[in-house]
């Protein structure tokens, strides 16, 4: 799999940034309307995905730079691992 580094982006009026991800191809039509429950900080955070989803946004709850880094690494460890179950399961 080609990874592509993710760089959280800064939300209009806020000071807090947030986690911007492309869903991959080959997962795409599995993650329609997949409920998942994201781990953002200390709490976990849930989120749908919509029936036709490219993206998965949340907010990082965070301005600090080290601490949205980490939320960051975290939530792509989370989510590469999400994907391949969903890869797994579909075979």
């Amino acid at each position: 799999m080609l990874y592509r580094f993710v760089r959280p982006m800064l939300r209009d009026g806020s000071r807090n940034l947030y986690y911007n991800r492309r869903i991959p191809g080959d997962v795409i039509r599995l993650a329609a309307g997949l409920k998942l429950s994201l781990p953002v900080g200390e709490e976990f955070v849930p989120v749908t995905l919509s029936s036709k989803p490219t993206h998965v946004k949340l907010s990082l709850r965070s301005p600090d730079p080290l601490e949205v880094k980490a939320r960051t690494a975290r939530l792509d460890e989370h989510l590469e691992k999400v994907w391949a179950l969903s890869i797994s399961a579909e075979n």
